[in-house]
């Protein structure tokens, strides 16, 4: 289970690297960092968090409905993240009592979650790419630089 503090840098790390998707901010821990936030309520966080970045690239429809679609994509990994982790955590919960660890079964319940992170990694690389594609010269720039800031902001801490 992560600390407050972990969650708010996981949450700031993951907005910078959703960031470089293209504004597909918030990565937060997937919804599943020990508390009951729930999907609604990370959705509702990235949806935010990329408008948020869209406005400030002053973004066309376009472009908004094209990133939009990329952030789909990311969430149904994240997604799958969540499910996958949550399988891992039953197997533990059944495994710790025990007298004896069943590393196999451990291990079974944690290749979805490898599975899952492989995909998602995949899908961060093309969101790159994607959005790179979808925004102008000058917004890739911009972007870079909240990217700087945000970061610079997270080291001062």
């Amino acid at each position: 289970m992560q600390t407050k503090s972990t969650l708010h840098r996981t949450v700031r790390i993951a907005a910078v690297g959703l960031a470089l998707a293209g504004a597909v901010v918030g990565l937060a821990g997937f919804g599943f960092h020990g508390h009951c936030h729930g999907q609604k309520f990370f959705r509702r966080m990235v949806d935010a968090r990329v408008e948020e970045l869209l406005d400030k690239l002053d973004a066309n429809p376009t472009q908004r409905q094209q990133v939009a679609t990329v952030e789909e994509r990311l969430l149904g990994d994240m997604k799958a993240m969540r499910e996958s982790h949550r399988g891992l955590v039953d197997q533990l919960v059944l495994q710790l009592p025990n007298e004896r660890l069943d590393m196999q079964a451990i291990d079974q319940a944690s290749e979805p979650q490898k599975q899952a992170m492989e995909k998602l990694h995949q899908d961060l690389r093309q969101a790159v790419q994607d959005v790179h594609a979808i925004l102008t010269p000058k917004q890739r720039q911009k972007l870079a630089d909240l990217i700087k800031e945000e970061t610079g902001r997270c080291d001062q801490k």
